[in-house]
């Protein structure tokens, strides 16, 4: 039985879509620690007793879509919330539009891993190849499904916390830094060192990337409602 994941879960609202999530990764991953941040919406405190979950509410919304304004700062606080209270080798970021497949997990060679990498800006990218030449896949994807090495997550979170990167100066190499959790996530990996790859376990089939051997599907908005759909549209187009 799989052992070593801790899933980090922020959630808002979109009931139907939390709870068909967890249904279906539960029935695969039954023993995995799962540590829910209610961002500011919707009471979730009844999911602790049906999935087995840590569940902490949060008064301030903090969304991944939109971390201005310093929330990028509170969001890895966060993540670095989970990491802590239940240590393990990686960290699954999970989302409610992620469908679990299967338990038949292959772990992923490099540090992270995602569904299929997007570019950083060629400012960003340079910056970050003159920090770590060995270097070769610098690029971000750290949707719903990605996986991290737990330590290197933890490390990076302290680095930038520790003041050694400006993320002022980065946001000017690339704004996206800052405003996207998961080129966020991504870039603090990056920017210490920290190895990416593709992972073959994670599929987007709503985007027509098909993996024959997925754990994971990113994407799937089958119990979504007409203005979540609406929105995640609206959020893709502008990236």
């Amino acid at each position: 039985m799989v052992d070593n994941i801790t899933a980090h879960f922020q959630v808002h609202k979109n009931q139907n879509a939390v709870n068909e999530c967890l249904r279906r990764f539960r029935l695969n991953f039954p023993k995995i620690p799962i540590h829910i941040h209610g961002d500011a919406g919707d009471d979730f405190s009844y999911l602790k007793e049906l999935y087995n979950v840590e569940y902490k509410h949060w008064d301030n919304s903090i969304s991944p879509r939109g971390l201005s304004g310093g929330n990028w700062r509170g969001y890895l606080e966060r993540v670095l919330i989970t990491c802590k209270k239940y240590p393990n080798e990686w960290i699954l970021f999970l989302e409610e539009d992620v469908n679990t497949l299967h338990n038949n997990i292959i772990f992923p060679t490099s540090d992270f891993a995602g569904i299929r990498g997007h570019s950083l800006t060629a400012q960003l990218t340079n910056y970050i190849r003159t920090l770590h030449p060995h270097l070769t896949d610098i690029k971000f994807n750290m949707c719903g499904g990605s996986i991290a090495k737990m330590e290197a997550l933890v490390k990076s979170i302290e680095f930038i916390f520790n003041e050694n990167i400006d993320m002022d100066y980065i946001a000017k190499l690339d704004a996206r830094t800052i405003k996207y959790s998961d080129v966020l996530i991504s870039t603090i990996l990056l920017l210490n060192g920290c190895i990416y790859s593709e992972w073959e376990q994670l599929s987007e089939t709503a985007s027509y990337i098909v993996k024959p051997n997925a754990v994971f599907d990113h994407s799937w908005k089958e119990f979504y409602n007409k203005d979540d759909w609406q929105n995640f549209i609206n959020y893709k187009d502008k990236k």
